[in-house]
């Protein structure tokens, strides 16, 4: 069993090794995303190599990928700098514009006095119902992205990328559109 265990902790240190040196330098390589986990480091690095911005489409800001300390502690860092920019925008109908207020991410982030960054948070509930495919993704600058879709309807498919421009700028194409139609709200 601790053979398993510990070629399961390899594989991990693996992949984390190939995210830190894709991201270290703008590697045009597919990664597979497949748990929270992985999504957590992979969003963890764009707040690291971030240096202008990061928007996140997501369903409700699911706390096993944003509510770790160490998520918390990058986008806080991210925000240190005047001039960066975080926008959120989530689509999940079930959820509240209160409850996405009081998810530890936003208030942690929110209420960091060394914040200079500007970080806003955007109902998209009636804007993406059109996109029903459509569940998470995320944006670094111009050079990175996380997607998750739904390739058979059961089960979701996560990729990431820092060096696929194309795909960064259509993505950001379709945040622009989000964002021009979501309604922002104060935190």
């Amino acid at each position: 069993m601790s053979t398993l265990y510990s070629d399961e902790k390899e594989l991990k240190e693996k992949y984390f090794k190939t995210i830190d040196e894709c991201a270290a330098g703008k590697i045009n390589f597919e990664i597979q995303n497949g748990n929270a986990e992985h999504a957590t480091y992979l969003l963890r690095k764009f707040f690291e190599h971030g240096k202008k911005r990061v928007y996140i489409f997501t369903g409700s800001l699911y706390g096993k990928v944003f509510d770790s300390a160490d998520m918390i502690g990058a986008a806080r860092s991210f925000l240190s700098e005047a001039g960066r920019e975080l926008i959120i925008a989530f689509a999940d109908k079930s959820v509240t514009n209160e409850e996405i207020k009081n998810r530890e991410f936003v208030k942690q982030v929110m209420s960091d006095s060394e914040k200079k960054g500007d970080f806003k948070l955007l109902d998209a509930r009636s804007v993406v119902s059109d996109v029903p495919d459509l569940k998470h993704f995320a944006l670094m600058d111009d050079e990175a992205f996380r997607l998750e879709h739904y390739h058979d309807r059961l089960k979701p498919v996560a990729v990431a990328n820092f060096g696929d421009k194309k795909t960064v700028e259509l993505l950001s194409s379709l945040f622009a559109s989000i964002q021009i139609n979501a309604e922002q709200f104060a935190v």
